[in-house]
C-alpha cells in the first residue's frame, strides 16, 4: 500500500480542510479564479490544488480580519443624536441610562 499524497482535492474535501462551507470556498474560489472544474454527463465538480487552498485560506483570513476591523470601528464609534440610540449615556456601559432629553416616556 503505497501513502502518496493526492495532487487535487474536491470541493467537498477542501471544505473540510478549509473548515468553511462548500458555498463560501466556492465564492472565493470563483472571485479569485481558483481550482479547475470538470464535466462529466450532467455533473460537474471543481478540482483545486494544495497551493490553491492556501490561497484560498490566505484570502478567507483575509476577508475575515478585515470585517473583524470593520465590526471594531463600528462598535468603537460615539453614538450620534440622531438614530436609534437617541439620548443613550455612554457614560454608564453596563446599564443603559437616558438623559433627560430621551424620547422614551418615563413611567
Amino acid at each position: 500500500m503505497t501513502n502518496q499524497v493526492p495532487k487535487y482535492v474536491t470541493r467537498a474535501g477542501a471544505s473540510l480542510l478549509l473548515g468553511m462551507t462548500e458555498a463560501e470556498l466556492s465564492r472565493i474560489a470563483k472571485e479569485s479564479r481558483l481550482g479547475r472544474s470538470e464535466r462529466a454527463g450532467d455533473q460537474e465538480e471543481t478540482y483545486f490544488t494544495y497551493e490553491e487552498l492556501q490561497r484560498i485560506r490566505t484570502v478567507a483570513t483575509s476577508q475575515v480580519q478585515t470585517a473583524a476591523g470593520n465590526c471594531m470601528e463600528i462598535s468603537q464609534a460615539e453614538p450620534t443624536s440622531s438614530g436609534p440610540l437617541r439620548g443613550f449615556d455612554k457614560r454608564e456601559p453596563s446599564v443603559a441610562s437616558f438623559n433627560e432629553d430621551s424620547d422614551i416616556d418615563r413611567a
